[in-house]
């Protein structure tokens, strides 16, 4: 999905613009550019975008856009609507280009957009999921009953060969009635100069749900590159490193609750490719004072030997894959 922006008025911009009289809504803007002579300012409007570098007014996004969602507009109607003398289309679909302005947010004056709460983020990605794999309600209830809670996490570094973080896994129960569990996963290194280990924080966020009868995570990290700004265009955009965690075996508690799981999970890290490791998952007593202070990177010697045991097989069974 193309970055949204939002273009104030600015009479070097948009000079056939009149500030006093832009439309505030979208029914007002397509008014306001059905007419020949809203034709060509919006025509102007779309080619002054275009010189200033911002990718979802650019001739090939049009065509990509229209391609998809709206048929109606060919690519030789686009092409001569943005650079015949006299940019020629109907009503309906000068319409239609500026309805995908509004909602690309790029119509000058447009009303700004209220930015997605996290919370807002994940429950349309976990509804898009359910739908998307055909997850069962009782595949959704039986995870709410018994994924909640804190769990260590055991996998590989990528950033230290040959060593292991101990991380902290945090599994949301939700109240809201919307079935997204929500998860926080957190790694954490002190770091020593005179061992010459770096300290770092790193927190991911994200969702579970469960396919299969088997749940699976999926997180992400934002990373800023270059001082929190993207070369080119893109300066106000932030890499990210996603993780998809899926969970081969669980063990469970008399209560049901889950005790133990053990999968493979996979990263897309920026300087390393796909990277993919086993993991384990503990679950964290209740009564255990502050786990977070507990986050460390260990050698093989300092792991619990059960989970070395478990890491191992797994290794054995599924391998380790790098691409």
């Amino acid at each position: 999905m193309a970055r949204r922006v939002i273009i104030d008025l600015d009479g070097e911009l948009f000079p056939d613009v009149d500030p006093s009289g832009a439309p505030r809504d979208l029914d007002g803007w397509i008014k306001h550019y059905c007419g020949d002579e809203g034709a060509l300012r919006l025509r102007n409007l779309v080619r002054k975008l275009d010189q200033r570098g911002y990718g979802e007014a650019k001739r090939g996004r049009l065509h990509e856009h229209f391609a998809a969602a709206e048929v109606r507009i060919s690519e030789e109607q686009i092409d001569k609507f943005l650079y015949s003398k006299r940019p020629r289309l109907d009503s309906e679909r000068l319409a239609l280009i500026t309805r995908y302005l509004w909602e690309e947010g790029l119509l000058p004056d447009q009303p700004r957009r209220q930015r997605k709460q996290p919370a807002d983020t994940i429950k349309d990605l976990h509804d898009g999921l359910v739908g998307f794999l055909d997850i069962s309600e009782r595949a959704l209830v039986d995870l709410e009953e018994r994924f909640p809670g804190r769990y260590w996490i055991y996998r590989a570094s990528v950033h230290d060969p040959g060593q292991y973080f101990k991380g902290l896994l945090t599994v949301y129960a939700q109240s809201d009635g919307s079935k997204a569990l929500s998860v926080k996963e957190e790694y954490r290194v002190l770091g020593d100069a005179i061992e010459g280990q770096h300290g770092f924080h790193e927190v991911y966020q994200g969702l579970a749900v469960q396919n299969s009868n088997r749940p699976f995570i999926l997180s992400c990290l934002r990373q800023p590159t270059h001082h929190g700004r993207w070369p080119g265009p893109r300066q106000d955009a932030d890499l990210a490193v996603l993780r998809i965690t899926l969970i081969a075996g669980a063990k469970t508690h008399s209560d049901g609750k889950i005790a133990s799981m053990i999968g493979l999970t996979a990263a897309n890290y920026i300087d390393r490719g796909v990277v993919a490791s086993p993991i384990c998952f503990e679950r964290v007593p209740q009564e255990f004072p502050r786990p977070e202070e507990q986050l460390k990177i260990l050698s093989v010697e300092q792991l619990p030997s059960s989970v070395r045991a478990r890491l191992s097989g797994l290794v054995t069974t599924h391998g380790l894959t790098r691409v």
